[in-house]
């Protein structure tokens, strides 16, 4: 079995450094964990249910490039 993921902290970032990236496997790591899905190609369906859970943890922005995602807290 490969690595465990855990959801990263938006606490932990800080103004000059808003972002964090998560590589495929920590998606779908993430998703699999969650879901049960053995899901192995970051779909739609993945998306989705990934930035649903970001904005729940309290992340204010999530975009993709390419296979990774970039999640960002914002500070108001």
């Amino acid at each position: 079995m490969g690595r465990r993921y855990e959801w990263p902290d938006p606490k932990d970032r800080s103004p000059n450094q808003p972002h964090i990236l998560l590589e495929r496997e920590a998606v779908l790591d993430l998703y699999q964990k969650d879901t049960g899905d053995d899901a192995k190609n970051l779909t739609e369906k993945v998306r989705d249910w990934f930035e649903d859970n970001a904005k729940r943890r309290d992340w204010d922005d999530v975009t993709w490039a390419d296979q990774t995602a970039v999640l960002k807290k914002v500070w108001r």
